[in-house]
């Protein structure tokens, strides 16, 4: 199962269409966890259209305390084997989960990424790689791409983590900006494998 954790806060705008990209996976044994970050903007009751009709909804509120107390929130809760971390104005490809946990188990890896496209407001897209690379790194290699910003980025939404590699490990909720990128390097430090492929 993978346990896929979204940090909500005043993301009404956005937060549907990224519930229904999850819930339209074509994997299908997730556990979606909302945590509600204090929302005032009517999130919530997004969410919970959500729980009435699919049961792999789990929904938490909270105060408001920022994105990396929501995430360890989630974390908290997680009972797959994967973790997935997704952002409320996210969207995802319908086979996104299905392509990870493939490269996952072909290279008997703990982390695996993938590229991404930036969607512009007027609906137009810019794919970011899409260049047919793939690497198999161990966690050093991938650290140095990682820090050097080569290939791919410290972002959290387009990997899927071994539940295991976060044991006894939480975001710094003292961080206001780059927390994803100083727990992707925490957890890199912990991974044998890593496979990137965007």
């Amino acid at each position: 199962m993978i346990s896929v954790i979204v940090p909500v806060y005043n993301k009404a705008p956005y937060i549907e269409k990224c519930l229904e990209d999850i819930c339209n996976q074509t994997y299908r044994d997730l556990e979606i966890i909302c945590i509600n970050d204090g929302s005032t903007d009517g999130s919530g009751e997004i969410i919970k259209t959500f729980t009435k009709k699919d049961l792999r909804f789990r929904y938490v509120e909270q105060e408001n305390q920022g994105v990396s107390a929501a995430r360890n929130r989630g974390l908290e809760l997680a009972k797959g084997e994967y973790i997935s971390f997704i952002d409320c104005d996210d969207g995802l490809e319908r086979d996104m989960y299905d392509f990870l946990l493939r490269l996952l188990k072909k290279h008997d890896a703990d982390i695996a990424h993938c590229g991404y496209k930036k969607i512009h407001l007027d609906g137009s897209f810019t794919a970011v790689g899409n260049n047919d690379i793939q690497l198999v790194q161990n966690g050093e290699e991938a650290l140095e791409c990682l820090i050097g910003g080569k290939y791919f980025t410290g972002s959290l939404w387009t990997k899927l983590y071994k539940a295991s590699l976060f044991k006894n490990m939480k975001f710094d909720e003292q961080l206001k900006i780059n927390e994803d990128l100083y727990m992707n390097f925490k957890v890199f430090n912990r991974a044998q494998t890593i496979v990137f492929n965007d």
